[in-house]
């Protein structure tokens, strides 16, 4: 509630409401709280999904009694929904060998069991579940599902949503590791353990694991002992990347010194068969992933060439501090250029203003971003017309940018006027692009 003051959210899935940034990183205590009370419902689900049965690169080990899991929280945003507020119907991403599942938590007070969420599980009946105080709710990622509107009366409802990154610790080394206990992680390197030898199941070595938990010295115990520095997982992860992604600027700064922004590394992570690249690695990917995540700290470490700024990532957040830091380092407003197809990716200027993210777009057109740029064939993203809210202040940014009036405004936000914003009359109509087929999940 207190997130919700600062107006500083965004739209995606709400119809009315507030949802936050991406919180990922985020040090609040009940998050933290939370966060060391998810592995035992997460270990329970990825149970009973698999029938209790190991991942197959883990049964050797599951065999040995020695398999355990621990958990991250993923995409975290946080949800305030008052009396007529409900979020349409999407999912959470296809889901990856680690993020294994989506989360909805309800902490209680307010209408929880006053408007139902609904699951669409593919060719079977609809799934009602009623909030209550204390819900924690797992499914999986691709599941589509949506929140039907607060009734009018009720109290505000405030939910934390997120997918569930899981990791296995399954060697002595790794748990230390992920632990911070650097005394035992000392030990273990004075009796020999392998230093880069990474799970079977996501190619994760110790060095990746305490990097991603924030642990420096830790990382810098491993890489004084020879452990590999830019190492990649089987999703891609390098260390210097999770470190990022989580906003551990002082484990960047340590890795940066020890050269972990060099080359991905080929190591005994990539001997498995090749899965999805989800991951990010090398300073650039670094630099993206923080931009994505708001963590203007790191992404400052990280600096970069000034015409590979991912000033997009940012944009598309919200972050308006780190569009502010991306632009006065000179990067480029316009977007990436066009690809081999001919498509050109979303500019800036797009992921601001389809999200609403006014400061961000104000920032934008101070840096001469053009209002009215189309992809390399003259088209319309057909994405944008159905995430778009009706975003008043957006508009009007637009419209003072390039003197015009909000109603002759094209481009990006001609689809404020999707018909299921009627508020947003006089702005005129979608392409004739966008219909019912091309709404997909979020």
């Amino acid at each position: 509630m207190q997130l919700e003051g600062s107006k500083d959210g965004r739209s995606v899935s709400n119809r009315g409401g507030w949802q936050s940034k991406d919180l990922t990183g985020s040090r609040h205590r009940s998050l933290s709280v939370l966060a060391r009370l998810l592995p035992v419902p997460a270990a329970a689900f990825l149970w009973r999904q698999r029938r209790g049965e190991a991942p197959s690169r883990l049964r050797d080990t599951a065999s040995a009694g020695e398999l355990c899991i621990t958990t991250a929280m993923d995409s975290l945003w946080a949800n305030v929904n008052r009396p007529g507020n409900w979020n349409a119907r999407h999912d959470h991403g296809t889901g990856t060998p680690s993020v294994i599942a989506s989360c909805v938590y309800y902490p209680g007070g307010g209408a929880c069991g006053a408007a139902g969420i609904r699951l669409f599980p593919e060719g079977r009946p609809v799934v009602r579940v009623v909030p209550r105080p204390g819900l924690l709710l797992l499914f999986p990622p691709w599941l589509e599902h949506e929140v039907e509107p607060l009734p009018a009366g009720c109290e505000p409802r405030v939910s934390v949503a997120f997918n569930v990154r899981v990791r296995w610790p399954c060697v002595a080394l790794h748990r230390a590791s992920l632990a911070g206990c650097l005394d035992d992680v000392l030990q273990l390197v004075h009796a020999g353990a392998d230093l880069d030898a990474a799970d079977p199941a996501l190619g994760l070595a110790a060095i990746h694991l305490a990097a991603e938990a924030g642990h420096a010295p830790v990382v810098e115990a491993l890489a004084a002992a020879g452990g590999s520095v830019s190492q990649v997982s089987h999703e891609g992860w390098s260390p210097l990347g999770l470190a990022a992604d989580r906003g551990h600027e002082a484990v960047v700064s340590a890795l940066l010194g020890m050269g972990g922004g060099a080359a991905p590394e080929a190591g005994p992570a990539l001997s498995a068969p090749l899965v999805e690249q989800s991951g990010w690695a090398g300073v650039g990917g670094a630099l993206a992933v923080a931009a994505a995540r708001g963590h203007l700290g790191v992404a400052r470490l990280l600096a970069g060439d000034p015409g590979h700024q991912p000033l997009g990532f940012a944009a598309a957040e919200g972050h308006a501090a780190l569009v502010e830091h991306l632009l006065s380092r000179r990067a480029a407003v316009g977007g990436p250029p066009a690809e081999p197809g001919g498509a050109r990716l979303r500019s800036p200027l797009h992921e601001a203003a389809g999200r609403g993210h006014a400061e961000v777009v104000k920032l934008l057109l101070g840096g001469r971003a053009d209002p009215c740029a189309r992809d390399a064939d003259g088209a319309y993203p057909d994405i944008f017309g159905w995430r778009l809210e009706p975003h008043r202040a957006a508009i009007e940014r637009l419209a003072i940018r390039t003197e015009r009036s909000p109603s002759s405004l094209r481009l990006p936000l001609p689809f404020s006027a999707f018909p299921s914003h009627p508020s947003s009359n006089g702005l005129g109509s979608p392409p004739a692009a966008v219909s019912a087929r091309s709404l997909g999940p979020l």
